[in-house]
């Protein structure tokens, strides 16, 4: 799945969760006889609900999967001289420990570092940030929110 699909997915949900939320307050408290009204939740009250959600993933869930997908998620390819393996290992694993806050350090071969997250959530919701130390230059593929950070390297 594309980065904007996962995160119109996560967007779409955190709505969903909302609007369950209010059903079931309102039957449990229709239940409970803390409701003063004592009839079931009406068809007027589903139209409302279902406008709610509808006008949520217009308002909210699109504009923010969008711009997720744009300007913080997007994966951006940088390459830098390559001077020092060892040294350029210790500055990414600086910058990606501290300011990309990924959980974990996974090597994947002899040139290949993955820098990712252990939550599956943020695992699925977010790019690795990938460093690949080729002879010539070394390779970073990051998302563009971090993409200052690697620059100036």
């Amino acid at each position: 799945m594309k980065t904007f699909g996962r995160y119109f997915c996560y967007f779409t949900m955190i709505g969903v969760i909302l609007v369950v939320c209010i059903i079931l307050y309102s039957v449990i408290s229709i239940i409970l006889g803390i409701n003063i009204q004592k009839n079931a939740i009406t068809m007027e009250d589903i139209r409302i609900l279902m406008l709610s959600i509808l006008l949520y993933i217009v308002g909210f869930a699109l504009p923010m999967s969008w711009f997720f997908d744009k300007f913080q998620a997007r994966t951006v390819t940088i390459e830098l001289k390559n001077t020092d393996k060892e040294l350029l290992e210790k500055k990414f694993d600086e910058i990606v420990l501290k300011k990309a806050i990924r959980d974990e350090k996974r090597v994947l071969s002899n040139t290949k570092i993955a820098y990712v997250f252990k939550n599956k959530l943020k695992e699925w919701l977010v790019n690795d940030i990938i460093v690949t130390f080729n002879e010539n230059n070394t390779v970073v593929n990051v998302p563009i929110g971090y993409e200052m950070y690697f620059r100036n390297l």
